[in-house]
């Protein structure tokens, strides 16, 4: 499959645009014109496949969406959340546009709702970008159910989601940027991957790029 981005150059001016509730501010910063592009390749590689799962590339395999990093000075957020014996396992990792993982923390949640325990998990992703001091952030998921009720102001929301949902609003106002995501689990597999190990222990523990678990390392 060939993919063909055209860009075209207008005159320049400074201004503050609103995408979604993600605000790009230009204040005389170095614009990484390749970086932009790669990212943006990526993106609609990763709707293109989502709209057509079982598309074959040239080689006959099944192609599947990976991970994108987020653009210049955002970081990315990615939350997941296991149930096992009647508690959920949050997780959520962050990472940068250098791509390298800059923190990653577990938690266990009172719940036994997988819709629940997702949104539960993006709350806490926010609650920690606000604790760490994050002014851009992108939050990405694979609870399609919880990403839609968030950024969709005619969707539905679930009762039992509907206070955590109200709440991940609220405070997504307090961030001058934000963005929420969802991707398919092929996607979303460090955060998965955390969220699955820390279930199978007694504690819950926070790590970073030098100590992450080796399943979720090679992950």
């Amino acid at each position: 499959m060939a993919l063909l981005i055209i860009l075209k150059q207008k005159p320049f001016k400074p201004r503050k645009t609103d995408f979604h509730g993600f605000e790009v501010v230009h204040n005389d910063l170095k614009i990484n014109h390749l970086a932009i592009v790669k990212n943006l390749e990526e993106r609609v590689l990763e709707h293109w496949h989502i709209l057509n799962p079982l598309l074959l590339d040239d080689t006959g395999v099944v192609s599947i969406p990976r991970w994108s990093f987020p653009p210049p000075q955002v970081l990315k957020l990615n939350v997941d959340a296991a149930l096992k014996d009647g508690l959920a396992t949050l997780a959520v990792i962050v990472r940068s546009d250098s791509r390298h993982v800059m923190n990653g923390w577990t938690k266990r949640y009172d719940t036994t709702d997988p819709c629940t325990a997702e949104a539960a998990a993006i709350l806490w992703a926010m609650e920690l970008a606000k604790e760490n001091n994050y002014l851009k952030i992108l939050v990405e998921g694979d609870a399609k159910i919880c990403i839609e009720v968030i950024t969709e102001e005619a969707a539905t929301i679930p009762w039992r989601i509907l206070s955590l949902v109200n709440i991940i609003k609220v405070l997504a106002l307090e961030f001058p940027a934000y963005s929420f995501c969802w991707v398919r689990r092929d996607a979303n597999g460090v955060a998965h991957s955390l969220a699955k190990f820390a279930s199978s222990l007694p504690s819950c523990f926070s790590c970073n790029s030098s100590n992450l678990p080796p399943s979720v390392h090679e992950t």
